[in-house]
C-alpha cells in the first residue's frame, strides 16, 4: 500500500471514530504528537471537541516565538 493511500485510510478512520464517540455522547480531543501537518488534516474532522497542543505550542515558540505560534495554529485550525 503506497504512503497517500495509508494516509487516506487512517484518516477515514479517524473521521468514523470521530463521528462514532459524538454519536455515543463523547467529546472527542486530539494531542499528543500533533504538528501544524497533522493539525491541517485533523482540522477537517468535523466534531474535535478541543486539541490538547500545550506542548507543541511551548516548543515551537523557542523556533518562532509564542505569539507567532498560537496564531500560525489558530489559522490553521479555523
Amino acid at each position: 500500500m503506497n504512503k497517500k493511500k495509508s494516509t487516506s485510510n487512517e484518516f477515514n478512520r479517524l473521521k468514523r471514530a470521530v463521528n462514532y464517540a459524538n454519536i455515543i455522547g463523547l467529546d472527542v480531543h486530539a494531542g499528543h504528537g500533533i504538528t501544524f501537518e497533522s493539525a491541517k488534516i485533523l482540522s477537517k474532522i468535523k466534531g474535535i471537541k478541543e486539541y490538547n497542543i500545550g506542548h507543541f505550542l511551548i516548543g515551537e515558540s523557542i523556533f518562532l516565538g509564542l505569539k507567532k505560534t498560537i496564531k500560525k495554529f489558530k489559522n490553521i485550525i479555523n
